[in-house]
């Protein structure tokens, strides 16, 4: 028989030797195995309109290579993994250790918006963080703008910029604005649903509707200018986790079936609040429980999750709006 495709090698590309090694273990095993071709080369040329010679099956490689690079770093950016190479060249570095811990993300985050301008060679383009372009962006055209006509020449030089700069320039400035016009509609929407819940407390379907939206915002927020206040947030509490072990490790009130006076828990024994901390699915569903439940989750949500002063568009609102 003949081998062709191996899966786990066209899928990351993490494993060259995936293929081979697979043959070489089939042969160990008595099984014939005709030699290895992973593509059928003449009728790819056929295809492309080119000739089967080794200069159209290196210059196939490197589209392959082009290719899977584009897809991981994709694949990345949707579920929030950086790659196993890349997680490896972080963990030799204090900061890029710190990032790693527990918030994967973060690192992505962060390279996406503050890394240097460099030409990636695996993608073949250049590349740089899309605030450090901004930043440049702003800088540039008002430095330069203001020596040739103050506002009028700034205003000016804005246009040029964006439109004399390179690809990398101009899609990172695109990026930037649409991130925050999405997330400033985002943030106006959330308002409107939360003053519709401030003024129906009893209604079940307003106060999921206005939490839902408010986690979302917040979490759209935390990935863009909020960025700085996840560091912030990883330096000040380091072990994410934390609080739930020291729910955890509150055995007496497993067996303490006293009534709770006063707080979230309000009416509930403490054997009832601990199971309700500790459970898996326990909490989520008693905070969507009913409307109260729900608006003392806001309330509670809202408190320590301000980030109205990462997004735009809050600072022209008045605070009594947000």
């Amino acid at each position: 028989m003949k081998l062709f495709h191996d899966s786990a090698y066209f899928v990351d590309g993490s494993n060259p030797n995936a293929i081979p090694d697979a043959i070489n273990a089939l042969r160990d095993l008595g099984v014939t195995v005709d030699e290895y071709d992973p593509y059928d080369f003449e009728a790819l040329a056929r295809d492309m309109n080119r000739t089967n010679d080794e200069e159209f099956r290196k210059d196939f490689r490197n589209i392959e290579l082009g290719v899977m690079s584009k897809t991981r770093k994709l694949v990345e950016r949707i579920d929030g993994q950086i790659t196993n190479e890349e997680r490896t060249t972080l963990q030799r570095d204090v900061l890029g250790r710190f990032t790693m811990t527990h918030k994967g993300w973060l690192s992505i985050s962060a390279a996406t918006r503050f890394k240097r301008r460099h030409i990636n060679f695996q993608t073949g383009k250049v590349e740089e963080g899309t605030y450090v372009t901004a930043a440049n962006y702003f800088v540039d055209a008002i430095n330069m703008g203001y020596k040739k006509g103050k506002l009028k020449g700034i205003m000016q030089e804005f246009k040029d910029l964006y439109v004399n700069g390179d690809e990398t320039t101009r899609k990172n400035l695109e990026r930037v604005s649409k991130e925050v016009l999405f997330l400033s509609g985002l943030f106006l929407l959330t308002i409107f649903l939360s003053s519709w819940a401030d003024d129906e407390e009893d209604l079940w379907g307003a106060q999921l509707s206005a939490y839902l939206f408010e986690r979302t915002t917040t979490e759209v927020a935390s990935s863009q200018l909020g960025v700085f206040g996840e560091f912030y947030a990883s330096f000040k509490e380091p072990i994410v986790g934390l609080q739930k072990i020291e729910n955890l490790s509150k055995l007496g009130d497993l067996l303490d079936t006293s009534v709770i006076d006063r707080g979230r828990y309000k009416g509930l024994t403490k054997q009832q609040s601990y199971f309700i901390k500790n459970v898996v699915g326990a909490k989520p569903a008693f905070d969507v429980w009913n409307a109260e439940n729900l608006k003392s989750q806001r309330d509670s949500y809202d408190y320590f999750n301000k980030e109205e002063a990462l997004i735009p568009v809050a600072w022209f609102l008045d605070e009594e709006d947000l």
